[in-house]
């Protein structure tokens, strides 16, 4: 049995969580210098920019980028617009001068790129990792596998993918407050940055400022709690500080979610059954019957099927 498709929404906009990881040792960072990273938030921000998502989340990390973005639906698209969006993809060279003969049919497969999450994702990879050997001399793969997706089936889902992002900083242990790395989207609308991302009024209701409020108090309340022996948290000292700034509410969202990083989408019970149902019925998923409850039920799962090399290795390893 093979792996369960990449689940993307069909006929309607779709919520992703993204994660992409390097190739390389267990401690290996490769992103883990400045210009670096820079250079990997620049191209997210520019091919963003061309196709029909908007991004909602980013954290860059020293060998692993989580991202929370959104895809419009499919629909029909003027040639000036997708003429607009060709531009960004391709400033010159070949492909750029080619623009002006490009067929009815070669547009309509543009457009059709530009609402695709696949898509999107090897722009970003592709072109970073010819940057990144190029600049180190480096060789062979750069990304150590294919980005993992989960489909954020919920509003509430969407937060908690969004918070967990942006909580990655404070649990390495590299910044006090989530919103001092650099690297994170908290940072950038902080520092007046987000012009290109998603405004959080969209999600939260309420003015810019209002809405900016009401999202790091939710990040501070699932940022903060015991310090647990192994754990990183936002510290008792700054989380008294920031509750006296109005962030009232403590909480904990200090460890790696497996089920974010496995999942294939995440939602409420009925939402995600559907999915399962689906799958089952198409005879492409046959671990489970039932969606997986998570944080004592607050949101369903599904998670992947495992390959038969993945089922073989785990009865070895009870054997």
């Amino acid at each position: 049995m093979a792996r369960v498709a990449r689940v993307k929404a069909q006929g309607k906009e779709g919520f992703y969580f993204i994660t992409c990881r390097a190739a390389g040792l267990e401690g290996e960072c490769p992103f883990d210098v400045k210009p670096f990273r820079r250079k990997l938030l620049g191209m997210i921000q520019r091919y963003s920019s061309a196709y029909f998502c908007k991004v909602y989340a980013l954290t860059i990390m020293g060998n692993h980028w989580h991202g929370v973005f959104s895809f419009e639906a499919l629909r029909e698209v003027d040639r000036e617009e997708l003429r607009r969006r060709a531009e960004i993809l391709y400033p010159d060279g070949p492909l750029h001068d080619r623009l002006s003969q490009w067929t009815t049919q070669e547009w309509e497969s543009f457009r059709d790129r530009l609402f695709d999450l696949s898509e999107l994702m090897r722009n970003i990879q592709g072109s970073y990792a010819l940057w990144y050997n190029k600049r180190t001399h480096h060789r062979g793969h750069l990304w150590g596998e294919r980005f993992h997706s989960s489909l954020l089936l919920s509003h509430g889902s969407l937060l908690l993918a969004m918070i967990y992002t942006e909580l990655n900083s404070i649990r390495a242990g590299l910044v006090l407050r989530p919103e001092l790395y650099e690297y994170a989207t908290l940072f950038l609308r902080e520092a007046g940055l987000d012009g290109w991302l998603e405004p959080l009024e969209s999600l939260l209701g309420g003015d810019p400022r209002e809405a900016l409020r009401e999202y790091k108090t939710s990040v501070y309340h699932l940022g903060s709690g015991p310090q647990a022996e192994g754990k990183r948290a936002i510290s008792d000292k700054i989380f008294e500080a920031a509750r006296k700034e109005g962030f009232s509410s403590s909480g904990a969202l200090l460890k790696r979610l497996g089920f974010l990083s496995k999942g294939v989408v995440l939602g409420s019970r009925e939402a995600v059954q559907e999915v399962v149902d689906l799958y089952r019925a198409k005879g492409i998923y046959t671990r489970r019957r039932n969606p997986i409850p998570q944080l004592g039920g607050a949101l369903y799962t599904l998670t992947e099927e495992r390959t038969p090399s993945e089922k073989a290795g785990e009865k070895r390893g009870k054997s």
